[in-house]
This record gives C-alpha cells, sequence and structure tokens, in this order.
C-alpha cells in the first residue's frame, strides 16, 4: 500500500491496526529470523518473497517430484545413459562401461504476472491482501504445470522450455483402464521405484470411480502402487508416467514481488505493446486510475537429463479417458 518506504508503512500499518501491527521486517517464520526486505526507504528493488516462491513450490508439479535432479543457471551438467554395474570376480579388473555423454546448461526463462487493485478496495476490503496473493501464486502454478507438461509445448528458444513430454510418443488409450496402464508402464524405460504418474483431477475421478483404483481421488492418491499427482493444468485425456531423477530444472529460491502505482498498463491477458516491437495499445495509468499494480516474476527451466523417463497415455474420441466437456 505505501511502497517501499518504511515510516508510511508503519504510519498506515498503526493506523489500520494499532501499535501492535506496526512492521519491523518482513519474515518467514519457518526460515527462522530471515530477513527478507528491512523496508528500508532507499529500496526500489521490490520484495524477494520467499512466501510467494513457496506457495508455488507447493503447488507446482514440477517441486512435488520428489527426485528431480537440481543444478544451477547456465552449468554445463552431464547427461548419461548407459552406465551400468556387474559383477566382478575376485583378482580380474572391473569393466568399464562406456556411457553416453552430452553437455547441457539450462538458461533461465521468466514467469510473469500481473493483477491491479483499487486503492480503495486495499483500504477498505478484507483479506483482499491474501486474495491478490493467491491469485499471483495460481497464476504461476498453473503457467508452470501447462508448459511443464503439455506435449505440443515444442518450447520457444529464450521464452519457454520445451515441455517433458513433447516428442514423447503418446500410447493409444483403450476401453480398459488397467490393461492399458500396464501398457503404460511396459512402454517405461525409467526407474518405476521412483516414478509418479500425473494426470487431470477428472480423469483421475474417472479412475476412482470404476472401483479398481480405492486410493485414488480428485486430489491424487496411489494407481497401481505409483503415487500419483493431479494438476489442473495437466493436458486433458492424457495420463504422464515420469521418473523424476530423469528430470533437469533449475529455478531460483525466490520471487520478485513489486508494485508501483505510476505505470501504465494495457489492461489486456494477451497485450500486444512490447519494446521489441512496439505496437499502438490502450493503455491505463494507474495513477489517474487510482490503482496498484502487483507484479511478480521467477525464473525457471528444466530439460530431460536422458531418454526413456517419460511415457504418455492419451485417450480417443470412444474410450476410457475421453472426457470431452469435463475438466
Amino acid at each position: 500500500m505505501t511502497g517501499n518506504t518504511h515510516p508510511a508503512a508503519r504510519s498506515w500499518a498503526v493506523e489500520r491496526w494499532g501499535e501492535t501491527g506496526a512492521p519491523t521486517v518482513i519474515t518467514k517464520a519457518a526460515e527462522g529470523s530471515s530477513i527478507v526486505n528491512d523496508l528500508d526507504s532507499t529500496s526500489t528493488s521490490g520484495l524477494l518473497d520467499r512466501e510467494l516462491f513457496q506457495s508455488v513450490r507447493e503447488g507446482a508439479i514440477l517441486f512435488k517430484l520428489r527426485g528431480v535432479r537440481r543444478t544451477g543457471w547456465r552449468v554445463r551438467s552431464i547427461l548419461t545413459g548407459g552406465t551400468i554395474s556387474t559383477w566382478v570376480r575376485e583378482g580380474t579388473p572391473i569393466p568399464v562401461h562406456k556411457a553416453t555423454f552430452d553437455n547441457a546448461g539450462l538458461l533461465p526463462h521468466k514467469i510473469g504476472a500481473i493483477t491491479v487493485a483499487t486503492e480503495a478496495s486495499l483500504e477498505a476490503a478484507p483479506g483482499i491482501e491474501a486474495q491478490l496473493f493467491s491469485d499471483l501464486s495460481r497464476a504461476v502454478v498453473d503457467t508452470l504445470d501447462r508448459d511443464f507438461l503439455d506435449p505440443t509445448n515444442s518450447g520457444v528458444v529464450g521464452v519457454t522450455p520445451p515441455s517433458i513430454t513433447n516428442g514423447v510418443s503418446a500410447i493409444a488409450a483403450t476401453s480398459d483402464p488397467a490393461a492399458d496402464l500396464a501398457a503404460l508402464v511396459e512402454g517405461f524405460d525409467g526407474d518405476l521405484l521412483g516414478a509418479f504418474l500425473i494426470m487431470p483431477p477428472s480423469v483421475a475421478v474417472k479412475l476412482a470411480a470404476t472401483g479398481d483404483f480405492p486410493d485414488l481421488g480428485a486430489r491424487g492418491g496411489e494407481t497401481i502402487g505409483l503415487p500419483t499427482l493431479v494438476s489442473r493444468s495437466a493436458p486433458m485425456e492424457h495420463v504422464i508416467l515420469v521418473d523424476p531423477g530423469g528430470i533437469m530444472a533449475a529455478f531460483d529460491e525466490q520471487i520478485l514481488l513489486e508494485t508501483g502505482r505510476e505505470g501504465t498498463l494495457e489492461m489486456d491477458t494477451e497485450p500486444t505493446n512490447d519494446a521489441v516491437t512496439p505496437t499502438a495499445a490502450n493503455l491505463t495509468s494507474l495513477w489517474m486510475a487510482n490503482s496498484v499494480g502487483f507484479r511478480a516474476i521467477g525464473h525457471f527451466a528444466w530439460a530431460k537429463a536422458r531418454p526413456g523417463g517419460v511415457a504418455m497415455l492419451q485417450g480417443g474420441s470412444s474410450d476410457w479417458l475421453d472426457i470431452a466437456g469435463v475438466s
């Protein structure tokens, strides 16, 4: 509400909540005394919001896949395939098994989200701060899940990494879900002991309704002994089997959260005006509209570290995965 100036923030908070509501530092209890930003009046860079990142981390499929190989930006990571061990007779040499190597460094890709609220609503509406926080978090999670899983996402250089399912040959579903899941496992070359199934909530419900998968529901669970994750942004009529050990990912440990009152925005979900190819557009002044803009920016990237770690089941118009119109 008051930007980054500490005196103004303190005055506003005390007026609204009393002296006990006076701000000192912004912290996250789970991280002890870790200071995110002390509201210093000279700060202009916004807040490195660990709470917003934690909310995204709790919701996005990328972070729920325990065992994903974490790496840093532009680190030349070695991708391997084929290294094995063998029994060795005492006194004889251990054979060297040739692996395949490829150097790959992940470049940061930026996800941004903007939402706007009027000054009046921020002053008067109870709980609107929490709602704005939730909206920004959900927007980032939805984008991450969609582009991480969408088979049609082949990536755009410098914009979006390709999905982990892009280029994977899908197995066509039939009328028998149990047989289809068995075929999915049969065509999987990853490590089943650490693998996860991923599907939309509607598919999970449809499987649960058969009565053959009692540990599965709209919020996930377990399917044929495999932990199952659900996402409303997962591709419809698909079931994906993933070995997290075959996925390499890089990401920042925080999301930049900023506010602004003096900027101008193109109030459109698909804006056309940009600094690369300027295009005429109707812009709205936040100051003239007595509004505040909230912007969240995070950096993420991923890549398949070895082949065979992703398998996919795809439905059609006449099989059990046909859930047209269901979301």
